[in-house]
């Protein structure tokens, strides 16, 4: 147990004085922050790969900011048939 409480970042001094719900509360947390770090590794990794195959790179400030260029209104056509999608989605008998 020592073993694996060093190995998860944690200071072996500190092992003793735990009781066993602090122990596993601990490594919970540990197991967590390792998760989200394989994930965001995970999409760096995706995302370098599919940038490469790009063509032409994005602009960085979209692409850090997550938001598109030149972003226009929809349609009342478009916005119609969207409600109207949801609408049966969620079984409606009549949409009006």
């Amino acid at each position: 147990m020592l073993r694996a409480y060093v190995s998860a970042g944690f200071n072996p001094s500190d092992f003793w004085g735990l009781s066993p719900r602090l122990y596993v509360a601990q490594m919970a947390g540990a197991r967590d922050r390792m998760d989200q770090e394989a994930k965001r590794a995970a999409w760096l990794s995706w995302h370098i790969a599919a940038l490469q195959r790009m063509e032409t790179m994005p602009d960085a400030e979209t692409f850090i900011n997550g938001k598109a260029a030149g972003k226009q209104a929809q349609t009342p056509e478009v916005l119609s048939a969207m409600g109207l999608a949801m609408a049966r989605a969620f079984g409606a008998k009549e949409v009006i």
